[in-house]
């Protein structure tokens, strides 16, 4: 009888480590995704015009689906967003507006964005270091926006702006057309202010659902009183 004897070098240990750590995120996004699906559908037992988006991707391309149909139905598209520093949406939208508006003068945009006030003593202590929401990305959103306001200054049917406000943000998103909802909450952990990467919840209006009228009504008070109409 032979005993044979496995030598693992230091190599062949990190090699392990490797494939258990990749074979755990997959597990845990797996699990991750499951827990969605399992709160989207007790949700819409109460809501079926709700969906949950787990993060900024998927509600960027939910948009573009929302954008299309508005569009099908030959209407222009009105965005309010509640954001934070921006530092997606500008890029995302900027594509968009290159692919399906410009030169079109018969299609309208407009696009009006809140973002944080870094510099507010209200904000200021929350955003940065372990934050995802940076003061640099305020600064730059600035910066794209001045850009894209240019590159489109002889296009009259695409309007872009944004303002700065300086309370704490609890909820963010955007409303499309009155008629869809992208609805997120930011959390604040260790003093630091969090958002965007936990799941949204998509909305399609609904009178006769009080709690999707109330979700429209909190959405766009808010944007309101922050625009300053």
């Amino acid at each position: 009888m032979s005993i044979q004897l496995f030598v693992f070098t230091f190599n062949d240990i990190g090699i392990l480590f490797t494939i258990v750590g990749a074979i755990a995120s997959i597990i845990a996004l797996f699990l991750q995704n499951l827990s969605l699906k399992k709160k989207e559908k007790v949700l819409n037992k109460f809501n079926p015009f709700l969906e949950v988006l787990a993060d900024y991707r998927e509600v960027w391309s939910k948009a573009e689906s929302v954008f299309e149909e508005e569009l099908s139905i030959g209407g222009g598209i009105k965005i309010k967003n509640i954001g934070l520093d921006l530092e997606k949406i500008l890029p995302d939208l900027k594509d968009f507006i290159e692919k399906k508006i410009r030169n079109k003068n018969n299609v309208k945009i407009s696009y009006s964005g809140l973002i944080v006030n870094p510099e507010s003593s209200f904000i200021k202590p929350l955003i940065n270091g372990v934050s995802n929401v940076k003061t640099e990305y305020v600064n730059s959103a600035f910066v794209k926006i001045a850009e894209y306001k240019e590159r489109y200054n002889h296009d009259a049917n695409i309007f872009l702006e944004i303002k700065k406000y300086d309370l704490p943000p609890v909820i963010h998103g955007m409303l499309i057309n009155n008629r869809h909802l992208f609805l997120g909450f930011t959390e604040v952990s260790e003093g630091k202010l969090f958002g965007s990467g936990a799941p949204y919840l998509y909305m399609k209006y609904n009178q006769n659902i009080a709690a999707t009228s109330h979700y429209f009504s909190v959405f766009s008070k808010w944007f309101k009183y922050y625009w300053g109409d």
